[in-house]
């Protein structure tokens, strides 16, 4: 029998399908990193060491100061790779691709539901025992939603499996 897996992940982009909007991004993304359970305290202890290493102990964010310089992002990577064993997963959305009759995509809530299954399809599809941990999308009225849109679409246990979450309560995020 394989190992559990616990999968971290976020989104990047916008779910707004107007190529002229300022706020539109043309492609988004679902990405994650999953780790084997064995390897779990390794990849706290690995967090912590970036977190203090690269960006002054602060929380690890795309955004974060310390990391907008890209020799300290790439310094941050290498320490990761050297430390660590995971895997990444990615699903990238390329916006201007999606048919010129978007329907019900054209709408935030249909848009990240819709993508949402799909990533989580792959998930469900490669591993057999799992937890996931998203980051918080929307606000907490449309995470409600999410989770019982996914309790209707997939069988009872791979619900207990999923969580909405932060990186205060799940730094691997």
């Amino acid at each position: 029998m394989a190992e559990k897996v616990f999968i971290y992940g976020d989104e990047f982009g916008t779910s707004t399908l107007k190529t002229n909007d300022v706020k539109n991004i043309t492609h988004f993304i679902y990405t994650a990193i999953v780790i084997k359970e064995s390897n779990l305290e390794n990849a706290l202890k690995v967090r912590d060491d970036i977190s203090n290493k690269f960006c002054q102990g602060q929380i690890i964010k795309s955004s974060s100061k310390p990391l907008r310089n890209i020799e300290n992002r790439i310094n941050a990577i290498e320490y990761l790779t050297s430390n660590l064993n995971f895997i990444v997963y990615a699903f990238v959305i390329d916006k201007e691709k999606l048919s010129k009759d978007k329907g019900g995509l054209r709408f935030k809530e249909v848009f990240y539901k819709y993508f949402q299954k799909i990533f989580l399809n792959q998930v469900n599809n490669n591993f057999n025992d799992f937890e996931i941990h998203m980051d918080n999308l929307i606000n907490e009225k449309y995470q409600i939603e999410l989770k019982n849109y996914l309790n209707q679409n997939y069988q009872n246990n791979f619900f207990e499996k999923y969580n909405i979450s932060d990186d205060k309560e799940q730094p691997l995020i």
